[in-house]
């Protein structure tokens, strides 16, 4: 994730009115508030909610997508854990992709050659100091 990805608005992620809603609710306006959340502060019905939401905004909501949902409403798993490692995971992922940025937008010394020392070639007089 980049850094531009951090300022999209949750609402380009084509996602339903009962999430963007929910999105208000806790004031998460752009991507980067929604990994930044602080998930103390959600119910446990929110916090299914905004697992659901997290795994909907990626485009292939699959059979494990599926299986998160249904483990959580069982009672397998701990809701507010899950949201937890999600956001947790994508905050990494978006810090380890600016730090990829960071090195390719770094521009690489490149190392001075030095001649070889022939005997033959005169070396420069050094100026005399004053």
């Amino acid at each position: 994730m980049d850094r531009q990805l951090m300022r999209v608005k949750l609402e380009d992620f084509n996602l339903d009115e009962t999430y963007l809603e929910l999105f208000e609710e806790y004031e998460l306006k752009t991507f980067g508030d929604f990994i930044q959340m602080d998930v103390d502060d959600v119910s446990k019905k929110d916090a299914i909610s905004l697992v659901e939401a997290i795994l909907k905004m990626d485009e292939e909501f699959d059979e494990e997508d599926k299986d998160i949902l249904k483990s959580i409403k069982r009672g397998e798993e701990d809701p507010f854990q899950v949201l937890e490692s999600l956001l947790d995971s994508m905050s990494k992922a978006d810090h380890s992709e600016d730090e990829d940025e960071d090195e390719e937008e770094a521009p690489k010394k490149k190392k001075k050659k030095r001649p070889i020392d022939d005997g033959e070639t005169p070396k420069k007089k050094k100026r005399p100091v004053d």
